[in-house]
């Protein structure tokens, strides 16, 4: 029985069959109904649809709405329910077809991982979208990519750097959720592709040991930084022209170049230091450049200078010579004493050369016994010294005695000196 339809009857009329013709009518029209309900609604033709969708850009793996607004040619919305087909030659639509409530028609494009311009379209019965809408994914929509590293610099010792490129599109906004690739030619990059965040930044550290550039690749653009390797600071070292000698102080010209790659502030040196391998050690600090620096041996041998030399980056670099240093050389003291009698003071002195180093001791043997000191032996730390002969030192009337000086300079060397000074009785 056809829904909401009242059961009416047939005048039978004799002779008649009536019965089956109902029944075959009331049958036909309910396939009829059924076959309707099957068969999808579509807009009537002449409809205009137009798409409209709230973004323009997608990162990889985004989605947007695309909708569909169905109107037909008298200006009125075409009856809910109406089937919408979508298509699009990138992505995917969620779902594909959808019906319209108010004249409009809505569903979901998901970008995937692949980037590209995705064109979308719509149709429904015989009418279908004039103008497709276009939506770039992922790289499509890059226009511009900056690149930078921090720091800019390594040592050639080798380090690491933060890379960062910046995706942006036509307008200059900032895109995420698109994949960046990034290459080098030197070193290694980790990760080699990165997906730029809601900045726009996408990352990766280089980690190298020579000059590298790095580029960063979107889409169709891409842009490039160069990491710059800092050569070490090289370092020099100059013995003196004669052999140097214990106790005598000795320059040595130390020179230290920072290894600037043409700008010494991007490496400046922190310290350099001088081990001259007798266990001593002299700081000289951020020396750039030539220094003359003293230094006295204390023992005689082969001795090997280190200089060290360090930058501002913590690049090391070592320089070593070897330097002979001859045994001490004595020096020659001058002496000079007053004659006079026995029980008279005689007053002797000893003066050291230029040169000489500063005296410690003085040992002075007067030759004979004096008043004070039988032995004739007199130690003091001062050049002069007074003695007395109790007695004549000979066995003739005028005596001739020699005296002798052994000075001790601070530094261990020794000098020598001698006169002599007549006694009379």
């Amino acid at each position: 029985m056809i829904p909401n339809e009242r059961p009416h009857r047939v005048p039978r009329t004799p002779g008649r069959r009536v019965g089956r013709a109902v029944i075959l009518a009331v049958v036909s029209s309910v396939l009829a109904i059924q076959a309707c309900d099957k068969v999808a609604l579509v807009a009537p033709s002449g409809a205009k649809i137009t798409l409209i969708t709230n973004a323009q850009f997608l990162p990889v793996n985004g989605s947007a709405d695309i909708t569909a607004s169905v109107i037909e040619a008298n200006g009125y919305p075409v009856q809910n329910g109406t089937t919408v087909t979508f298509t699009t030659s990138l992505g995917t639509l969620e779902p594909s077809e959808a019906k319209t409530q108010d004249g409009k028609a809505t569903v979901k494009l998901l970008a995937g991982t692949v980037s590209g311009t995705a064109q979308v379209s719509a149709f429904s019965g015989s009418n279908a979208v004039e103008e497709p809408i276009e939506i770039l994914i992922g790289g499509a929509a890059v226009e511009q990519v900056l690149v930078s590293a921090t720091p800019s610099t390594v040592p050639s010792t080798g380090g690491t750097v933060q890379v960062v490129a910046t995706v942006r599109d036509a307008g200059g906004n900032s895109l995420s959720g698109v994949p960046v690739n990034f290459s080098t030619d030197f070193g290694r990059l980790n990760p080699d592709t990165a997906i730029s965040d809601a900045s726009g930044h996408a990352r990766s550290t280089l980690t190298t040991s020579q000059t590298a550039p790095v580029t960063a690749s979107a889409g169709a653009q891409e842009g490039t930084v160069t990491v710059t390797a800092l050569a070490v600071p090289t370092v020099s070292i100059t013995p003196p022209e004669a052999t140097p000698s214990v106790g005598v102080s000795a320059t040595f010209v130390i020179e230290v170049t920072a290894g600037s790659n043409g700008d010494a502030s991007q490496s400046p040196i922190r310290e350099v230091e001088v081990d001259w391998g007798d266990g001593t050690r002299t700081s000289l600090g951020a020396l750039n450049g030539e220094r003359p620096v003293p230094h006295t041996y204390r023992t005689a041998g082969t001795f090997t200078i280190t200089v060290t030399a360090t930058d501002a980056l913590g690049q090391t670099v070592r320089t070593s010579v070897p330097v002979e240093i001859f045994p001490a050389v004595p020096f020659t003291l001058e002496v000079s004493a007053s004659s006079g009698r026995v029980n008279t003071p005689i007053t002797i002195t000893a003066t050291p050369p230029v040169g000489a180093p500063a005296i410690v001791r003085y040992e002075w043997n007067v030759g004979a016994p004096v008043v004070g000191d039988s032995d004739g032996v007199i130690a003091t730390a001062v050049p002069t010294v007074t003695v007395v002969y109790p007695a004549l030192p000979c066995g003739t009337p005028t005596c001739v005695v020699q005296i002798t000086v052994t000075a001790t300079g601070a530094d261990g060397r020794i000098g020598f000196g001698s006169a002599t000074t007549t006694i009379t009785p």
